[in-house]
């Protein structure tokens, strides 16, 4: 363990309008004579956290991330490229698809706007690939490319990884856990969760 690469979070269940909370006054984790320091977005497995479990600094890393990739694909699409449309899809699955789905189990704690800029990604880049315009309908846009709303697709995949995950006694035990504290909660005290929101699905 490297205390230098190591850092503690607080997650905090709503930001405070005023004053300061138990949460925000400092703690000592002390490791081989060092501290290990506290850090409000820490990065892990290539998913960037936040205190308040928001995830808009992983939205705006795969939105930067992936503006940096449609100009490739913006490139690529050129007729001199004299690339097929099929090919263009591809690409786009590969360069850029690809970022939004690393988070794909995140799509069910999203926010609409969240949704909607992830969204707007995939719309630009099939703009790019079918050359429409900026006002070019989404629904369209899918028809075009075969492909569905990154929501759509992102659930899809969840859905997938639930399915096989829950062959794993202890997963399967979090899952059931998760499900019954959300179907005999009473009132606002029910929070529905990630495996709660695909219940039905893995029924």
């Amino acid at each position: 363990m490297n205390v230098k690469k190591s850092v503690y979070t607080i997650f905090k269940a709503s930001k405070c309008k005023k004053g300061k909370t138990e949460e925000d006054r400092p703690y000592k984790f002390p490791f081989c004579g060092e501290n290990i320091s506290r850090d409000s977005s820490p990065k892990f497995l290539g998913v960037v956290f936040d205190e308040y479990l928001s995830f808009n600094n992983q939205v705006s890393n795969i939105r930067a991330k992936c503006t940096s990739r449609l100009n490739i694909l913006r490139i690529i699409s050129h007729r001199s490229w004299k690339l097929s449309t099929k090919t263009l899809i591809n690409v786009y699955k590969a360069l850029v698809g690809s970022v939004i789905e690393y988070s794909a189990f995140l799509s069910s704690t999203l926010n609409e706007v969240q949704l909607k800029s992830l969204q707007a990604i995939q719309n630009k880049a099939l703009r790019i690939i079918f050359k429409k315009p900026f006002d070019y309908p989404t629904d369209c846009l899918c028809q075009d490319s075969g492909l569905p709303l990154v929501q759509t697709r992102s659930d899809d995949l969840t859905l997938k990884y639930l399915r096989q995950a829950r062959n794993n006694p202890m997963i399967r035990k979090l899952i059931d856990d998760y499900d019954g504290n959300y179907i005999n909660g009473v009132g606002e005290d029910a929070q529905r969760t990630l495996l709660c929101h695909f219940r039905v699905g893995l029924n």
